[in-house]
């Protein structure tokens, strides 16, 4: 018996695009498709009607309204039976950990194969948790982050904190009331630590594994 399908994405061209890939599988067929969430909700409460709910849900982040988020968690109460998939380019630690929390059961970047999407589906459809390579890497980058800012001393998240509000040194400088050579020297520090080689790149590091400072 093939696995139903649900595809929410606010494009029509990406939901074409992948209906398509999944249609040409006999394992699988789609039972709707929508654009925003309060669609897609909608759609679930009339195919229940029809006792043709399907078993899995392929969710964008970004749509026009409520985002996927917000779908997941508001659906997965209503359709305790329904089990849902992020099909993102937000693929980041934070957001990879935010959708497991509301209730996704996988996760697959669209830089990924399309093949991944399949096996992701296989997965969940059976109830086992699927993150594609890509989304492993960030979960693992954002653990390793999470342990390298252990290492920080008070101090340096003072810093990082104030370089996080788009604050120059001098001006971090004027706010802790250091010298802009103490400032520069806990900078140093905090790249060190987390291994990066300039202030873009610490603060970017900061931001994707959601460090609550950022």
């Amino acid at each position: 018996m093939s696995v139903g399908l649900l595809l929410l994405d606010d494009h029509v061209a990406v939901r074409a695009g992948y209906r398509r890939l999944l249609e040409a599988d006999a394992r699988f067929h789609v039972t709707g498709e929508a654009g925003t969430a309060d669609e897609a909700y909608a759609m679930l409460q009339a195919l229940e009607q029809e006792e043709r709910l399907p078993q899995v849900a392929i969710v964008d982040l970004r749509l026009g309204g409520r985002t996927g988020f917000d779908f997941i968690e508001h659906a997965s109460r209503r359709f305790p039976a329904l089990r849902f998939i992020v099909f993102s380019m937000h693929d980041s630690q934070p957001a990879i950990a935010h959708a497991l929390r509301v209730g996704a059961l996988g996760f697959v970047s669209k830089s990924s194969e399309p093949g991944e999407l399949l096996a992701a589906i296989l997965a969940v459809s059976w109830g086992q948790q699927y993150l594609d390579q890509l989304c492993q890497r960030a979960m693992a980058s954002g653990d390793a982050t999470a342990e390298r800012l252990k290492l920080l001393t008070p101090r340096e998240l003072e810093v990082l904190a104030q370089l996080l509000r788009g604050r120059h040194l001098d001006e971090i400088a004027g706010a802790l009331s250091l010298s802009p050579k103490t400032i520069a020297n806990h900078l140093s520090a905090a790249r060190q630590k987390l291994a990066v080689d300039n202030d873009f790149q610490l603060t970017r590091q900061l931001i994707d594994s959601g460090w609550p400072g950022a």
